[in-house]
């Protein structure tokens, strides 16, 4: 599933991010990770309710950036404000004891023209100033060769007494620990809360 969401993020796919945030209400209610439960419930209200249908739109396709161009190089706006952020934190670094409240405004100012710059540099001697030593080899082609090996042994279907003798005990669909009754329940009180304040706003206007 987290391969699924990156190559979402990837090619900035907002239907199949918010399907991905959709399973994961489902992950959060039998994890007990219930302030991630709402804030996926809240995303959803906001899609196909709450929203006007711009602002939705926005809300969907607007969750990636795209730094350097090119298909497939979106990456998610959180992760994109990291790296702004490790930018920054290295150029205050470099003011020492020159640290004032005007020095911070000029670095921030000449933010994004050192990313520029940067990225220039990174892209034309092809070296990407940073990258750890011990960065982690592609595996992709593992990946494509275990495919190969293993695609006519019908992994994805479910084969009565196919087991693993290590993975005996291994659970087919890890939303079976999911209480229907009980998510049921929460969503429907809260679809009822959402509804009951947006009658709210609405009577106030």
């Amino acid at each position: 599933m987290d391969w699924c969401r990156e190559d979402a993020a990837k090619e900035n796919d907002g239907d199949r991010l918010v399907r991905m945030w959709r399973f994961d209400m489902l992950r959060f209610s039998y994890t007990n990770h219930t302030k991630y439960r709402l804030l996926a419930f809240k995303l959803q209200a906001q899609l196909l309710a709450t929203l006007p249908p711009k602002m939705a739109h926005e809300l969907k396709y607007n969750r990636t950036v795209n730094i350097h161009g090119g298909p497939g190089g979106n990456i998610p706006c959180d992760l994109a404000l990291e790296f702004m952020n490790m930018r920054a934190k290295d150029g205050l670094t470099g003011l020492r004891g020159n640290l004032t409240s005007t020095a911070i405004q000029r670095c921030g100012r000449n933010l994004q023209g050192c990313n520029y710059l940067i990225d220039g540099y990174t892209k034309g001697l092809q070296q990407f100033f940073g990258k750890p030593a011990n960065s982690k080899p592609s595996i992709q082609r593992d990946i494509s060769k275990l495919v190969d090996s293993l695609k006519d042994e019908k992994l994805f279907d479910r084969i009565p007494g196919r087991s693993h003798r290590s993975f005996m005990t291994m659970e087919y669909d890890p939303n079976s620990k999911l209480n229907g009754k009980d998510f049921f329940s929460w969503l429907t009180g809260k679809k009822e809360e959402c509804a009951c304040q947006q009658r709210n706003r609405s009577y106030r206007l």
